[in-house]
């Protein structure tokens, strides 16, 4: 798996300096050759502490970004009713949910540890 090489610890994080370099290493069609600045930016990706960001975040920008540059074809049409393509659309937005959901709980637990310490 590409992202292990540069999350070797499995943290689910890779630093924002080695995205420009893991997106330029995928198989096509994830593939973003370098240069690739304008597109990382265009994902708006959210950044962890650390300068740090999600596999799930990258990921979910990837796919957006692949079925965008999809042209409306007849085997487009056959592929996009395949209902394994929509689970996987599905459980892509439902991990993005998760996602936000576990962010949303990590902030309050900062914020009601800061207030038992008295920060």
């Amino acid at each position: 798996m590409v992202f292990s090489r540069y999350d070797p610890q499995a943290t689910q994080f890779i630093s924002f300096d080695q995205l420009s370099e893991f997106l330029s290493s995928l198989d096509p069609p994830l593939v973003l050759p370098k240069p690739n600045t304008v597109a990382i930016v265009a994902f708006n990706l959210p950044i962890a502490r650390g300068n740090k960001i999600h596999c799930l975040d990258i990921l979910h920008a990837l796919v957006k970004h692949v079925l965008g540059q999809i042209d409306d074809t007849e085997e487009f049409r056959k592929v996009s009713f395949n209902p394994h393509i929509k689970v996987v659309l599905c459980l892509l937005d439902m991990a993005q949910s998760y996602l936000d959901a576990l962010k949303n709980l990590s902030i309050c637990m900062i914020r009601a540890a800061a207030r038992a310490n008295g920060a």
